[in-house]
């Protein structure tokens, strides 16, 4: 019988059933290359592949670090009364893959807040990575001096717009959910009343692009169409503004911001136009990136 020693001095040691005297696994002490950085080779696996699974149990306010040769991480937080962080192992290897898994499905109440193990390296230029949707995972690849995100993402496309502003007066209008419509009045003039749309998961919104037609016949400077778009009645920093001297057909975007929403948020798009137009802006459309994980 091989003792620990022999076992970590040897390439391989072989795992036989004591019972059937068959070879069940080969088993190898140190990292094992297939083929070469200049000679790729093929790793071919016609039977069960498994990866190096740890779970964890946390309380809020808690944070647990990651072994070096952890794969897959299941987290499982125990409360709700705020987030836990996982910190990335501190030493990985070149094209290391990490999975962090919301194991019960508590993410939503308590966030798990996914950051490196040193404050230097980011995560796809983040500090942190964070799930906030029930059972949600995320897989992590290490970069050399930074951390990507491979897939966990949902992505999808919200959209607002009008048929027409069925006004040249100054004012703010509210984009209705969903984008244009043929129906009379398709913007709604009270500030105070906009037409909302519920967020049904938490995420971040992102990749803000307005389009619209029509043009009022104001001096350069002065026709500004400045669309914002709003969480639960705030303001965030996805804001585009349109210059609608006498030219058709404007579109602009904001690709640089972001805003983060919570399952139940209200979002909603406003459109401001600061003077009176001789014509009205038609045919709006914003669409803007909805992110989840």
């Amino acid at each position: 019988m091989a003792t620990l020693s022999s076992a970590l001095e040897s390439l391989f040691v072989f795992i036989k059933n004591t019972n059937t005297n068959y070879v069940e696994k080969i088993a190898t002490s140190t990292g094992m290359q297939i083929g070469l950085f200049s000679s790729p080779a093929e790793l071919q696996v016609t039977g069960r592949l498994s990866v190096c699974s740890s779970d964890f149990t946390l309380k809020s306010g808690q944070s647990q670090s990651l072994p070096e040769n952890t794969t897959l991480a299941n987290i499982t937080t125990t409360d709700d009364s705020g987030s836990v962080t996982v910190i990335l192992p501190k030493a990985p290897r070149q094209g290391q893959i990490v999975k962090v898994k919301d194991y019960n499905g508590n993410s939503a109440k308590s966030n798990i807040i996914i950051t490196a193990a040193d404050a230097k390296y980011l995560i796809d230029g983040d500090a942190t990575k964070t799930l906030n949707n029930a059972y949600a995972s995320a897989s992590l690849a290490w970069q050399g001096g930074s951390w990507t995100v491979l897939g966990g993402e949902s992505r999808s496309i919200i959209t607002f717009g009008a048929s027409t502003m069925s006004s040249t007066t100054a004012g703010t209008y509210w984009l209705r959910p969903g984008g244009p419509s043929n129906t009379a009045n398709p913007f709604s003039i009270s500030p105070g009343s906009p037409p909302l749309m519920a967020s049904p998961i938490s995420g971040k919104i992102r990749n803000f692009y307005v389009s619209q037609n029509g043009a009022g016949t104001l001096s350069s400077g002065t026709g500004n169409m400045v669309y914002t778009v709003y969480v639960n009645g705030s303001a965030t920093s996805l804001q585009v503004t349109i210059d609608v001297t006498n030219v058709q057909s404007l579109s602009d975007s904001n690709i640089t911001h972001a805003a983060s929403v919570k399952a139940g948020d209200l979002i909603s798009v406003a459109a401001v136009q600061p003077v009176n137009v001789t014509n009205s802006v038609d045919n709006v459309v914003v669409s803007v990136e909805f992110v989840s994980f």
